[in-house]
């Protein structure tokens, strides 16, 4: 649920993962806890549905006022690891 698609595809770790992982642990503390993908059956359909370009939806409590917050957790979320940012750009 914190893997990006290479990680899940072909076990690559590297930084930008971390960005990944980064992301989806705020969307967590953002919705309150909420476990990330709960809609999803089980593992394997995570899998499957972020490899296919699905991704998490914007928490109800992430008001207007938290447009960069959402855009740059989006950007964290690039399948393309080079177009994330790095932790010092966030």
């Amino acid at each position: 649920r914190y893997l990006p698609p290479e990680t899940l595809m072909k076990r690559r770790f590297t930084t930008k993962s971390d960005v990944w992982a980064f992301a989806v642990t705020a969307w967590e503390i953002i919705s309150g806890g909420m476990l990330p993908y709960w809609e999803l059956a089980d593992e394997a359909e995570v899998k499957r549905k972020v490899s296919q370009g699905y991704r998490l939806a914007r928490p109800q409590e992430l008001d207007n006022h938290w447009e960069q917050l959402w855009k740059t957790l989006r950007d964290c979320w690039d399948t393309n690891p080079k177009a994330r940012p790095s932790f010092q750009d966030i």
